[in-house]
């Protein structure tokens, strides 16, 4: 026999059918209710999604400018954290670096690197420039960007629960919608009150 299955018409007992990721993708989220939930917060909630996405990307694009023209002849230390893979010699590697940064990986060791002073070590030279500015700038560097990449961060999941509520209250009756239902219940005759069932297929 045929059976229509979403908008697949396939062969009963079939197992090519019975197979198909896509179709058992397609039948378990329209059997489970909280996916489909999930899934259309997640769809209400993208243009709010795309500002917050915007903000943090201003926010990678201003610091990565800002740590290119500060730290960008910073010199490097022997099995340091700041090497060839990151550094800040170019704008789009100092991108990289801070999108790293961002998930919380290694960012005090970058800006312990970044906080070299000339002494007797001679890890660098201040009239080569390889030294920083001063040890406060990279503090306030790093520190200010994990703070305001965490609230852009934080920003994500606060839309996301605020979409989800809005979603919730809109299916939900209000006080005023109660009263008028009971007012026209208490209106209307006892007998013109009947039982509604789903018509049969």
């Amino acid at each position: 026999g045929v059976r229509l299955v979403g908008s697949e018409m396939c062969i009963r007992d079939s197992a090519a059918c019975a197979h198909t990721p896509a179709l058992a993708l397609n039948r378990l989220v329209r059997s489970m209710r909280s996916i489909r939930n999930l899934l259309a917060t997640l769809l209400y909630a993208l243009p709010a999604l795309g500002n917050v996405s915007g903000l943090l990307l201003l926010v990678i694009f201003v610091y990565s400018a800002l740590g290119a023209q500060l730290f960008h002849r910073v010199a490097r230390q022997p099995g340091g954290f700041l090497n060839a893979d990151a550094n800040f010699d170019n704008f789009g590697s100092t991108c990289l670096l801070l999108f790293r940064s961002l998930t919380g990986e290694s960012w005090n060791g970058l800006m312990r690197d970044c906080m070299v002073q000339e002494d007797a070590r001679g890890l660098c030279s201040e009239a080569e420039g390889t030294c920083t500015p001063h040890p406060f700038v990279p503090i306030a560097y790093f520190f200010s960007f994990i703070i305001l990449s965490v609230i852009c961060l934080n920003l994500v999941i606060a839309v996301i629960l605020e979409k989800k509520s809005a979603m919730s209250s809109d299916n939900t009756l209000t006080q005023q919608e109660l009263d008028h239902f009971q007012e026209a219940r208490r209106a209307a005759p006892r007998r013109a009150c009947l039982l509604y069932t789903s018509p049969s297929p």
